[in-house]
């Protein structure tokens, strides 16, 4: 309903809107993973502008609990982060990542934010936006 309301506020067609959006939703990391391989199929066969990953590593998190997964978790999420670098190279769509940072706390340094995934998430990224609350319900980058 709010894209349809989105698309209607901008003098568009709210139906021709969702005709135009693919959906899906992920419920563990390698459901997530068989997603993007779903979506680069689709993406041989009709034309898409953009991915959108909501959450990045939010399933990878919960499914690698223990700290001995540590590595099969990076390893996994580095995977999936070349497959989306894969399809924004071929398939020429743009790649919109959001992910969770925490705060770092330290003896010698200062309180930091980072964003959860450490560098492997770091380094795939192009660009980093972080939006925080500022008064209200505002958001400032």
């Amino acid at each position: 309903e709010r894209i349809r309301a989105i698309a209607e506020r901008h003098g568009l067609d709210g139906k021709d809107v969702l005709d135009n959006i693919a959906y899906g939703r992920a419920y563990n990391s390698d459901h997530q993973m068989r997603l993007l391989v779903e979506a680069n199929q689709m993406m041989t066969e009709s034309r898409f502008g953009l991915i959108i990953v909501d959450g990045l590593t939010s399933l990878f998190k919960t499914d690698y609990t223990e700290r001995g997964d540590l590595r099969a978790r990076q390893m996994q999420l580095a995977r999936f982060l070349r497959l989306l670098q894969n399809a924004a190279d071929i398939f020429g769509v743009a790649v919109v990542m959001t992910n969770q940072v925490v705060t770092k706390m330290g003896a010698l340094i200062p309180e930091t934010k980072v964003s959860l995934g450490g560098n492997i998430v770091w380094h795939s990224a192009m660009t980093r936006l972080a939006l925080k609350m500022n008064q209200g319900e505002k958001r400032i980058c």
